[in-house]
């Protein structure tokens, strides 16, 4: 091939290309409309206090180019407990939720906007006078609107419709806790028991068991994760504790009515100690830990639950190597001084407020404590607090909870004995290692 054809080869290829490339059409710019639709999704995380609705994530068909809280509203519409009114009805009602931010995707069509909560706004759940139940608000929906004088765009178009689906199965949602599972049993007496449950990412011996509140019972239908969400039961699954005790499975039974009922009416009228629960909760702990290969029990709970701590250390005391009962409702009267000198032997932990208004520590836990070293309790500790105080954010740092709260101390990791100074935490690493 001589020089000469190579050039003009060269040539019409160049040509070629360049008339290619001035037929190639420019990439689309992003598809604009000034209609933007979409359905959202939550998030539900856990706190000191309950739990909230803290994330709306909206998945748009077409995207925004920028977006600000400023710019979009949030109406909570859901079943509320009427505190101001007689007989306290349950109502529905709109609450204006505040959006603390928003953040895009980078396609522009998920919005994300945070939502502030706290211990009176953004529960997803109702809590009734007339059940004495937590139980998932039915009905529950946000309506996400643009903020008026709100100016977005799609693609360089303006918006002038925007508009989410209200419709959302509350109870499906993501929330703090999904690292429980749900499971369920059924005793030999017929009792059948929701429950949450955790396992460890590597087998451990022991097995910690959460006895809930009043609140937090409920029927066969109830959803188990109220467990974990109303009281922050999560706690005892999470890293800080876990890496103290050396690792555990974590086992929270839901109670079909309340660990106070003796007569299986369903009511928390207890006249004399003892629980039809007694011998079914023993039955599906033993079973659990049979299950897992665990050596080492420890029984916690709170309130009710702290009840049935009580008892079961009373009625059952081989069934775990420590309790820790904590602002129990256990009364003193109903214990007999040979119950007492049977309970000085095991490894006993009260955690309770002073000014607990619920259950009257001069009733509880101070005569019982006062009997117990007196009969030579040898691993018997006891922490105390005048108050219940938390955090809530930055602008209500000490908040001033319920003395009958002092849950939150314990699953925080911060119940120290008044005596001696141990944290509840790593006293129960000393009783399982």
């Amino acid at each position: 091939m001589n020089r000469l054809f190579k050039v003009s080869l060269a040539a019409l290829m160049a040509l070629s290309l360049a008339a290619c490339t001035a037929d190639k059409p420019e990439e689309p710019a992003a598809a604009g409309s000034d209609t933007v639709k979409g359905t959202y999704t939550v998030e539900i995380t856990g706190f000191d206090w309950g739990c909230g609705t803290t994330k709306a994530i909206v998945t748009l068909d077409n995207p925004l180019d920028s977006a600000a809280a400023e710019n979009f509203t949030v109406t909570e519409t859901k079943q509320a407990t009427d505190w101001t009114a007689e007989g306290f009805p349950v109502v529905v009602s709109d609450f204006e939720r505040k959006i603390t931010g928003a953040s895009l995707s980078d396609d522009g069509k998920t919005l994300t906007l945070d939502l502030y909560c706290n211990p009176n706004e953004g529960s997803p759940f109702l809590y009734t006078m007339a059940t004495g139940y937590n139980t998932w608000c039915d009905p529950y929906y946000l309506t996400i609107a643009l903020a008026e004088g709100a100016e977005l765009t799609s693609g360089g178009v303006a918006v002038t419709t925007f508009e989410v689906a209200t419709d959302i199965d509350i109870t499906a949602q993501p929330t703090s806790i999904d690292q429980f599972k749900t499971a369920s049993f059924k005793a030999e007496d017929g009792t059948s028991y929701n429950y949450l449950y955790f396992e460890p990412e590597t087998k451990a011996d022991t097995l910690f068991v959460w006895l809930h509140g009043a609140g937090e019972g409920g029927t066969e239908k109830t959803d188990p994760r109220v467990i974990a969400l109303a009281n922050r039961a999560d706690q005892f699954a999470n890293d800080a504790f876990q890496k103290k005790v050396g690792g555990a499975y974590v086992l929270e039974p839901q109670c079909p009515t309340f660990w106070l009922d003796e007569t299986g009416d369903g009511s928390m009228t207890n006249e004399h100690g003892g629980s039809i629960y007694t011998e079914s909760v023993v039955e599906l702990i033993n079973s659990f830990k049979e299950e897992k290969g665990c050596t080492k029990v420890v029984i916690a709970g709170d309130s009710n639950g702290g009840f049935m701590t009580m008892n079961l250390a009373i009625n059952h005391p081989e069934v775990a190597d420590a309790y820790i009962p904590v602002c129990e409702a256990y009364k003193d009267s109903y214990i007999s001084d040979d119950e007492i000198a049977e309970l000085a032997k095991l490894n006993i932990f009260f955690v309770f407020s002073l000014d607990d208004p619920t259950v009257d520590p001069t009733q509880y836990e101070q005569p019982t404590i006062a009997r117990l070293q007196k009969a030579g309790a040898e691993n018997l500790h006891v922490a105390t607090t005048e108050h219940v105080i938390g955090y809530v954010d930055d602008e209500d740092p000490e908040h001033e909870y319920s003395g009958h709260w002092s849950w939150i101390y314990f699953e925080n990791g911060d119940s120290v004995c008044n005596d001696d100074g141990i944290n509840a935490w790593d006293w129960i690493a000393d009783i399982v290692k």
